[in-house]
């Protein structure tokens, strides 16, 4: 089962958002809005997205590596 379209803007605006917050342009804010999405599910996204960089900061800067599975 595949992304829609609103789920694929959402994600291409938290990966952009996640390298460059500063960039988001009210245009793609808006295109998100015309594909449906919610000022709640907008801010629920970038939470998520800024939640697990997070984590990988905090796992990166203690050396955490992965788990021997995630390496087969």
């Amino acid at each position: 089962m595949g992304l829609t379209e609103k789920e694929k803007a959402l994600l291409e605006f938290c990966l952009k958002a996640n390298v460059d917050a500063n960039g988001i342009t009210d245009e793609e804010f808006q295109k998100l809005k015309d594909l449906g999405s919610t000022d709640q599910e907008i801010v629920e996204a970038i939470e998520c997205m800024t939640l697990c960089s997070g984590f990988n900061s905090y796992a990166d800067a203690l050396g955490i590596g992965n788990d021997a599975w995630l390496d087969d």
